[in-house]
């Protein structure tokens, strides 16, 4: 199996567009932890919207299936991507870390 088994290579140019919507979600006053969820949903949502109405599918069972799936694997590529960037990069608050408190590194050394 191939991975345009799984994914329209058309619906690939979502990638930037979702990774662009959570960098001004992570902006916003939301938990962090919800970001991830509420990416997932519009993910979803728009992917099922796309299939139904730009690529002329239809709205049926399958298509809300397969919009599902497809928004599902959309959606991993920018909060894994987001979460690897932070991690291996500077920015500690990307990857979930809790900025280290100097306080208790002197108290370490002490």
């Amino acid at each position: 199996m191939n991975w345009y088994d799984f994914i329209k290579p058309e619906l690939l140019i979502l990638i930037p567009f979702y990774y662009i919507v959570y960098h001004y979600l992570k902006k916003t006053p939301i938990k962090k932890w919800i970001l991830p969820l509420l990416l997932w949903g519009f993910s979803m949502i728009f992917t099922i919207l796309c299939l139904t109405f730009i690529y002329g599918y239809g709205f049926s069972f399958e298509v809300m299936i397969s919009g599902i799936i497809q928004g599902t694997f959309l959606s991993f590529v920018p909060t894994s991507g987001n979460f690897v960037i932070g991690r291996f990069g500077n920015d500690k608050e990307d990857a979930g870390d809790e900025p280290e408190n100097k306080n208790t590194k002197d108290k370490d050394k002490k």
